[in-house]
């Protein structure tokens, strides 16, 4: 299964959004990030890849010291 990533840039000024989007087509999950983006546009990735990505980013940011 593959995740949508959309980043949506803001209007002069503001705050852009993230959104991921995941959905097994019996359920769906939404997590919506406000911060600067700098191009729109939309991707999507795999969920295992993206699953893998952020457990090595949580270990490593752990290893600094750091609560996640």
């Amino acid at each position: 299964s593959n995740v949508l990533i959309e980043a949506e840039a803001a209007p002069a000024g503001g705050e852009g959004v993230v959104r991921l989007i995941a959905t097994d087509l019996d359920m769906m999950a939404t997590l919506s990030l406000n911060g600067q983006v700098e191009d729109a546009g939309s991707t999507t990735v795999s969920a295992h890849l993206l699953h893998a990505v952020v457990r090595e980013a949580a270990d490593r940011f752990r290893g600094l010291g750091a609560t996640v």
